[in-house]
């Protein structure tokens, strides 16, 4: 899951060296109309959410993880990638704490800690 959609460069740049994505899909890159044009979506066949607006992606995450765990009872990882911003959100702690409460042992949850935030450095 990737929360912070808004640094999707990362993840294209994945799908192009991985073959996944061409050029001048990539070259593309931001311009209307493309598929590539904002924040991953799901026209993209590898992205199942949208991931506009920060603070989605854990609890997105949480809810594939216990379905994955509880329902299907398959050994799936669920990888969700956070930015320090985001990490000031009570939404946030609130998730944490449902990963704890349901013992969701798939979810591994990575921190960008880049000191970046929407109004100024973060804490």
């Amino acid at each position: 899951m990737f929360s912070k959609g808004h640094a999707s460069p990362l993840p294209y740049t994945l799908s192009k060296a991985a073959g996944v994505i061409s050029d001048a899909q990539l070259m593309s890159l931001r311009q209307f109309g493309n598929p590539l044009e904002g924040h991953p979506i799901p026209v993209l066949p590898w992205v199942d959410v949208a991931t506009g607006s920060l603070v989605q992606g854990l609890p997105i995450g949480i809810g594939i993880g216990l379905g994955e765990e509880y329902l299907d009872k398959l050994p799936y990882r669920i990888w969700v990638l956070l930015g320090d911003s985001e990490m000031a959100e009570g939404s946030v702690w609130e998730a944490f704490e449902l990963t704890g409460n349901y013992k969701l042992e798939s979810l591994i949850a990575i921190v960008d800690v880049n000191w970046l935030g929407q109004r100024g450095q973060t804490m």
